[in-house]
């Protein structure tokens, strides 16, 4: 329950983002944004390390092995922020950013199937197949 929680709790504080990059952001470039989005992230991955006692917070230190994944998934990090802002700069409403959205489960599970971690169950492909057929069906009402 409380992933799930922490998850709604994401996914509206994306929602709150994506309208203020939406209405007052638009304008700026991407690798402007990701300096001081970057320098905002950084100031308050500081203060919670140097807190983090006070706040409750454990710091678990990764296996060294593990440290190149890590710094993989930052450089990744890096390049989605990157799109991500150029989606917005390069003219993307907020309903074409936040509804393409809805591809991260496909892509998820692809990827973990391609990296051998098993083939997508029906219920997934379903799943998928539903909102393109109701897009197909609603676009076909309105010729």
């Amino acid at each position: 329950m409380k992933s799930s929680l922490y998850a709604v709790a994401a996914m509206f504080l994306y929602a709150v983002q994506n309208v203020i990059i939406e209405r007052k952001l638009t304008h700026l470039s991407p690798i402007t944004f990701l300096v001081f989005f970057y320098i905002g992230t950084g100031t308050m991955i500081i203060t919670a390390v140097i807190f983090r006692q006070p706040l409750g917070l454990h710091l678990t230190m990764p296996a060294p092995h593990l440290w190149w994944i890590i710094a993989l998934c930052g450089v990744l990090l890096f390049f989605a922020d990157y799109c991500f802002f150029s989606a917005y700069h390069s003219g993307g409403s907020l309903m074409a950013v936040t509804t393409i959205v809805i591809l991260l489960p496909v892509f998820a599970s692809f990827i973990k199937w391609g990296l051998g971690g098993g083939m997508p169950g029906t219920r997934q492909f379903l799943a998928w197949a539903s909102p393109r057929s109701r897009c197909s069906s609603s676009s076909n009402n309105t010729e």
